[in-house]
């Protein structure tokens, strides 16, 4: 799964997930019988709208964290409606996540290897050194 944005012609953008078992240009979906799914305008991160998905994801997080608190299975964690729709948030959202993560040990690892597009934390043997090695790559790609 990767988040992507298009440009039509009129200059508008829109984002988008791609929800594929293979890495490959998003353009082929349909060839592999993968789905891509329509997440809504990519709007350039202005103050305001910051400001705004700042707000979403506060609230977004905190249904989250109240409503898989005692949750052992990573796959209730990671399917929850909450969780889903901050990774649909795209990449203006991964200042939020990391800012979380730094504070708060949680479990982003997952939405951040698809907002990012890439997993940061390869290869990292426990949890502690996963975070460490997201909240490096934010500090040096200037998201923290």
């Amino acid at each position: 799964m990767s988040i992507s944005t298009a440009t039509y012609r009129d200059r508008s953008k829109c984002a988008y997930i791609f929800c594929g078992e293979h890495e490959s240009d998003p353009a082929d979906w349909w060839k592999k019988g993968d789905s891509i799914r329509y997440v809504g305008p990519a709007l350039e991160p202005t103050p305001q709208r910051k400001s705004k998905l700042q707000e979403e994801f506060n609230k977004l997080c905190e249904k989250w964290k109240k409503e898989t608190y005692f949750h052992s299975s990573l796959g209730k964690l990671f399917t929850h409606p909450a969780y889903v729709r901050i990774i649909g948030m795209g990449k203006d959202a991964i200042p939020f996540v990391l800012n979380d993560l730094e504070k708060n040990p949680t479990r982003w690892f997952y939405a951040l290897k698809y907002m990012a597009g890439f997993d940061a934390a390869a290869g990292a043997t426990n949890f502690e050194e996963a975070r460490m090695k997201w909240l490096e790559w934010g500090y040096q790609n200037n998201y923290l």
